[in-house]
Formats: C-alpha cells, structure tokens, sequence
C-alpha cells in the first residue's frame, strides 16, 4: 500500500534524488474495499545530464535555464522543430498519397480493355471545371491546431494548400483526358473503331482541328496550370508574414482564373468531339446481328420495320445524313434474339471510292458477326444508279468481299411488276421473295434467320422454333 516518490533533496553544495514512501491513494481505496484504479504513469526519469537545484531550474543559473530550457519545456529551437515540422509532414505525406492516386490511375487508365463510344468519358466544360476546383480549394481551412503564435506558419500552410488543391483538381482531370483520347481507338471494337475514324475525318474535313493537335493544346494548358499554380506555392512558403501570404493566394487564385477563361478553348472543342462520339449508337455486340445490304433503295428499311417485333430505331451518325434503322426480333419466352440493321446503299464501284456511307456498311459486315441478308429490286423502282444490272455487280463483289459470311438473298417489292430491264434476270438460288405491302414471305425469312441464330440461342436457352418469332 506504500508507493515510491521521487522528491528532491539538496545543500548548498551538492543534489541528490531520494525515494520517499508516502501512502498512495490505491493502498486506501484497496482497504475500503473500492476496485483500484489504474496506476498514473511514472514520471520521466531525469537525464544524466539535468541537475536540479531547490527552485526546480536547472543548474548553472536562471539565465543558462532559459537558453537550455526550464524543466518540461523546450527551448526557441525546438520550438520551431515542432511549429515547422507538422507542415513538412503534411507537404511529403501529401505528394505521396498525390503520387499513389497518380499511380492508380495510370494503372486503370493504361489498362487497354475494350470499351465502346457511350463509354468514353464525360469532358466538362472549362467554366465547370474551374468552378468546381475553386470551389474545393475554398474548402480548405486554417490550421487552428498549431500553436498560438505562428500565425506566419498557419498562413503559409493555408496557402499552399489551397493552391494545390487548386492545381490538382485542374490538372489531374486535364490529364485522364489525353490519356483518355490519345489511344482510344484501339480500345474500341473494330466496328466503332471505323465509325469512330470516319468522325474525325468528317471533322478534319470540316475545317476543325485534328485531334492530335487539340490534346497538345489540352497538354500546353494544363503544363502552364501545373506551372504557374507551383510558384505561387512556392511563394506562399516563403511569405514573410501572413498578409504576404494571404495576398499570394488571392493573386495566384486570380491569375489562374483569368488563364482558364482566355486560353482554356482547348477543354471546350475536346468536349464537342467527346459529345459527337458518344451520340453514336450503340450496337450490342454480344446479340446475334442480321445486316441488310444492297443497293440504295431496294427496300431495306421497310423489311427492317417487317420482321422487327417493335418499331426500329433510326441510328444517325454525325458523318451522314442518312440513319440506320435498328431493330429487333423478340421472342415471348427468350425476349430479344437477335437485332436486325439496315445499312446504307453500296454502288457499283471500286472499294477505294467509296464514301463514308459505303464504309460503314462495309464495317458493318466486316466488323460484326453477323449474317449478310442482300436485298434485290426487280421492280425498277430503286433508280437509275440501283439498276439491275448493278445490284447483280454489287452482289458478286460483297460475296467475293465476304466468302464466309452466312447469306441470306431476297427479292424485295414482290407484289410490283418486274421491270423490263429485270427480264431475263434471274432470282438467286435459295432466294426469298418478300413484299412488305402484303406481308408475304415474312415467316420464310424469319425461319432462316432464326435458322442461323439458333445455334447461338441454343447454348443460352435452348432449342427455338421459327413459329415463336
């Protein structure tokens, strides 16, 4: 029941420490019966090198104990370890965890997995990018955990900090953009990757800027963001009092600003072309896909509203006036069970003078797996440039193009007259004779596509019969 403390003892010539045994306030509350509480720490042992005198100062005198420090206390010196020392944490545990996050998403951006236009990311605006930084970087507070007296100190921390913040909030988005968009092509599937290289084409032939040059001009913004908001910190942690500092925010805040709002265009054209490219429509790449090709005016957008279960969707691309409709066969057990598309018309000509229309077509039947349905005209009522003769040309060349590929022909507008330039021209082996007016023939081409999908749909669900679409 009897605890050591240490009490000072000393003369005139000399000190000593000496233990005292003095009653405890455990020893008591053990005889009543009271649960003891836990031990007080020890104190700290002195240092070999402390002497202490009967006033408590440490030896050699009043003066020598403010210039070492009194007992408990720590002298200018180390004061100002402790006051400067909690800011350059902050600063190095702040570029690490800055260094980690640049890291991650280098890692998730440099990842080169397959992704489709309406994924691509969403480019705010400059006027919403630098308001949101602003307003982040007004979020950040004074230290109020300091000492008292270093307002310099807490000035300057406030400074800098809210500048990065700044800086990083600008920057940091500045920079997935070009990561985003320098390589995106290759991450697409090879369908969109043409419709995605016909867009920029169109563009450049509009007289817009290529897309190589507006990411130089989003790097050059956001190398003179990442410049001019690095002086300004490092102005603000050289403030010599806390107005300095204070007058380098508001001046560094301020600069940026008037640099985004006369040299940020850059932002505004990326976030047009990143728009453009995300209104493209979508195809479901992992639904089996009918392509109808064939000349222009054949009828293929009306057999597309045919054998669709719904009304088709007309798909427009930036680069043409012309859509594409896109529908769908649905079953009332299986739900949707493929998606049917209309291309748009190919002519009689060599591949290389092809326009953009053609094209698409081309990566159309090329790109998606999918089976070929070719539409034949017999009534002559496609025009000139869709004459008999040409349709058969085009034919042969795509079959040449496409060995492969499942086919499927159809003579379309059944229910009108042949043309006389059509006499003579035979119907293709296995041909279905459709005609959108009457209906007829549409059970006979549903039966041969689902004939094509169906090995497709077996593996999910099952057998399916012709009668269920």
């Amino acid at each position: 029941g009897m605890a050591a403390r240490t009490v000072c003892r000393g003369g005139s010539s000399g000190y000593a420490i000496a233990p005292l045994l003095l009653p405890t306030r455990h020893a008591a509350r053990s005889q009543q019966g009271i649960p003891r509480l836990p031990l007080v720490p020890p104190l700290r042992q002195p240092q070999p090198w402390l002497r202490l005198n009967a006033s408590g100062v440490h030896g050699g005198g009043w003066g020598q104990g403010v210039r070492h420090g009194v007992a408990g206390g720590r002298s200018w010196h180390q004061r100002r370890q402790v006051w400067s020392t909690p800011v350059l944490m902050v600063g190095r545990k702040k570029k690490a965890k800055a260094a980690a996050e640049e890291a991650a998403r280098m890692a998730v951006i440099d990842v080169h997995s397959p992704v489709t236009l309406a994924d691509l990311m969403k480019v705010p605006s400059p006027d919403d990018m630098f308001d949101k930084a602003y307003r982040l970087a007004s979020k950040v507070e004074l230290d109020n955990k300091m000492p008292m007296g270093a307002a310099t100190q807490r000035a300057r921390k406030h400074c800098t900090q809210t500048i990065e913040q700044l800086s990083i909030n600008l920057t940091k988005p500045l920079g997935d953009m070009v990561l985003t968009f320098s390589d995106f092509e290759q991450r697409l599937h090879p369908f969109e990757r043409v419709v995605s290289h016909l867009i920029v084409t169109t563009r450049e032939k509009r007289g817009e800027q290529p897309l190589n040059a507006l990411l130089d001009d989003v790097r050059e913004l956001r190398k003179k963001t990442s410049q001019r908001t690095n002086l300004g910190a490092q102005e603000g942690a050289k403030a010599a009092n806390r107005f300095e500092a204070d007058e380098i925010r508001k001046a560094t805040l301020m600069e940026v600003e008037k640099m985004w709002a006369t040299e940020a265009s850059a932002v505004q054209r990326l976030q047009d072309f990143a728009m453009e490219l995300r209104k493209v429509p979508v195809l479901h790449s992992g639904m089996p896909t009918v392509v109808l090709v064939g000349c222009p005016n054949v009828g293929k957008s009306s057999i597309v509203r045919l054998v669709s279960s719904g009304l088709p969707e007309v798909a427009n691309y930036p680069f043409t006036t012309r859509g594409m409709n896109m529908g769908h066969v649905h079953d009332p057990d299986f739900g949707p069970i493929c998606q049917v598309i209309d291309t748009p018309g190919v002519l009689a000509r060599e591949r290389s003078a092809y326009n953009h229309m053609e094209q698409l077509t081309m990566a159309a039947i090329e790109h998606i797996d999918s089976v070929v349905v070719f539409v034949t005209d017999h009534s002559g009522t496609a025009g000139p440039k869709s004459s008999p003769e040409n349709q058969r040309q085009v034919r042969n060349y795509l079959k040449e193009c496409f060995p492969h590929h499942k086919w499927i022909d159809v003579v379309s507008k059944v229910d009108l007259k042949r043309h006389a330039e059509s006499e003579g021209i035979e119907m293709p082996e296995g041909a279905v004779a459709v005609s959108c007016e009457t209906g007829e023939g549409k059970h006979e081409l549903l039966a041969k596509m689902l004939e094509h999908v169906a090995s497709y749909m077996q593996t999910l669900h099952g057998p399916l019969t012709p009668e269920s679409g």
